[in-house]
């Protein structure tokens, strides 16, 4: 009878393993992904604003944002006056079969900034070009609910029981004026100036985080990913060969 349970037991920590190391893999691919990030910030050049490299090197730059040729912008959500924003718009939809135990969630808009905004440090100013840029650690400035079936627009949101029920969802991110972010992108020549956009494989990242800070997060992210899978790989060998 022990050796049943033990058996029984063993298999169901078995499949448990399998399953915490095939969910580990998803970690893993991030952790992986986290790693080429990494090596990306750690070779690009940091120089003053002054001092931008040749055309098509990869900097990690820093300064405060200012507003660029078109002037401030606003917020479409909140007003706010700011230099870049993203809206995302989603859809809350019951799940077949359930009555508001459960939605499915899906983006359906998504609106972000063009317009480039200067970037400024001590010893100079540049452009900035944020056409698909990824963002890190950037204000939410705005965060409401619209419960299907009423006419408020934007309500506030009461919390996570709205949010399990069917509507839409309406958030935004905006950088402020002399907001401090580092940015991780290209240097390029426009009207014998250098400016800052996207690689040529469309990499560009906006961050309120320091340059340290933004190493030591991607790094973290690495070794989280790596820990887990290989604890979760662990715990499956033991399981069959211990």
């Amino acid at each position: 009878m022990d050796d049943a349970f033990v058996g029984e037991a063993r298999t169901a920590f078995q499949i448990l393993a399998l399953a915490a190391t095939v969910l580990s893999g998803f970690l893993l691919r991030r952790a992986l992904r986290a790693r080429a990030r990494l090596k990306e910030l750690h070779q690009a050049l940091a120089p003053p604003l002054r001092d931008l490299s040749h055309p098509g090197s990869p900097v990690l730059v820093s300064g405060s944002t200012a507003a660029g040729p078109s002037g401030w912008l606003h917020a479409p959500y909140s007003g706010t006056r700011c230099v870049w924003f993203r809206t995302e718009e989603w859809q809350h939809e019951a799940i077949p079969g359930r009555r508001y135990e459960g939605v499915q969630a899906s983006l359906v808009a998504v609106r972000q900034s063009q317009a480039p905004f200067v970037l400024e440090d001590r010893t100079g100013a540049v452009r900035c070009y944020p056409h698909g840029a990824a963002t890190d650690k950037i204000a939410l400035t705005h965060d409401s609910f619209e419960v299907e079936g009423q006419e408020s627009l934007a309500r506030p949101a009461g919390g996570d029981t709205d949010r399990r029920r069917p509507g839409r969802l309406y958030r935004e991110w905006s950088l402020a004026p002399g907001a401090r972010v580092v940015v991780h992108g290209t240097v390029y020549t426009w009207d014998g100036t250098p400016v800052i956009a996207s690689s040529l494989d469309g990499r560009l990242l906006l961050s309120t985080r320091t340059a340290p800070q933004l190493r030591d997060a991607y790094g973290t992210r690495e070794f989280i990913g790596w820990t887990v899978f290989l604890g979760a790989l662990g715990a499956l060998l033991w399981s069959f060969l211990g």
